[in-house]
């Protein structure tokens, strides 16, 4: 059986993981194979269920305008007709 790890990292992939890794998520390179599991005593295990280190997500939201506001947006409307 082959083990998959970043020695720079000093993380190491569960054999699901590593069927499908091509890069290490923490610097970026490949991983490295080994086929003795001694050789990474010590390293992080990284598995399928770990979250994953993603950007947070834009959101756009829109509030309905009320009171001063909403007078003001009518006024600009207003005159942008004029």
């Amino acid at each position: 059986m082959s083990y998959a790890c970043c020695p720079g990292c000093r993380v190491r992939f569960s054999a699901a993981t590593a069927a499908h890794v091509v890069a290490c998520p923490e610097c970026g390179e490949p991983p490295r194979q080994s086929a003795e599991l001694k050789a990474m005593l010590g390293f992080r295990l990284v598995g399928p269920e770990d979250p994953s280190r993603s950007l947070p997500e834009a959101v756009a939201v829109s509030l309905p305008a009320t009171g001063l506001a909403f007078a003001f947006v009518s006024e600009l409307q207003a005159q942008l007709r004029r």
